[in-house]
C-alpha cells in the first residue's frame, strides 16, 4: 500500500528536484510497469535498464496516409528521453523501495523525496564497498586446533572490527 495521491506522484516522477521526467516520458514509463513507486519492488536493475532500453528505441508504428497504410509501411517514433541524472535517480529509487520493503517500511512522498533517495545511496554504496573490501575470514574451529588458540585468533579477527 502506498500513500501517494496523483499530485504527490507527479512531483515524485516530474519535478526537476525529484526523478525529473517529462509527462510523456513518465507515461511510457507507467506502460512499462512503473506508475507508483511501490511497482520498483518488481524490478532489478538488469529490469529496468531493459525499461530504459524500450524507451530510447520506441517501437515502430503503422504510418499515417491511405497509401502508407496500404502498402504496410511502419514509421519510427520519437525516443522518450531519460536523462542520465533521472535514470541514475529511478535506479536509486528501485534501491531504496526494495529496502523499505525488506525493513517493513511503507513508502511516503516524504521518504522518496530525492534528498532521502541520495543519502539512503551515499550510504548504501559505502556499505557495498566495505562488503567487498578485503576483510579476511574468521578462523574455522577444527579437531586439530586447540579451543583456546582458535578463541585467541577470533578475538583478534574481532578486534579488527570485521565481524564473522
Amino acid at each position: 500500500m502506498t500513500l501517494f495521491d496523483a499530485a504527490a506522484l507527479d512531483v515524485f516522477f516530474e519535478d526537476a528536484g525529484n526523478m525529473g521526467l517529462s509527462n510523456r516520458t513518465r507515461l511510457q514509463l507507467a506502460h512499462e510497469g512503473i506508475a507508483d513507486p511501490e511497482d520498483f519492488k518488481e524490478f532489478d536493475e538488469d529490469g529496468l535498464d531493459a525499461v530504459f532500453s524500450n524507451l530510447y528505441k520506441p517501437p515502430k508504428i503503422p504510418a499515417t496516409g491511405a497509401a502508407a497504410i496500404a502498402a504496410g509501411r511502419l514509421r519510427e517514433i520519437q525516443a522518450y528521453e531519460v536523462s542520465a541524472k533521472s535514470k541514475m535517480r529511478l535506479k536509486g529509487a528501485m534501491l531504496i523501495v526494495k529496502f523499505y520493503d525488506d525493513v517493513g517500511r511503507p513508502l511516503d512522498p516524504d521518504n522518496m523525496a530525492w534528498p532521502v533517495i541520495k543519502r539512503f545511496l551515499e550510504q548504501w554504496k559505502a556499505l557495498m564497498e566495505r562488503k567487498k573490501a578485503e576483510i579476511g575470514t574468521p578462523p574455522k574451529l577444527t579437531k586439530t586446533q586447540a579451543v583456546h588458540k582458535w578463541l585467541d585468533a577470533f578475538t583478534l579477527h574481532i578486534s579488527k572490527g570485521w565481524g564473522p
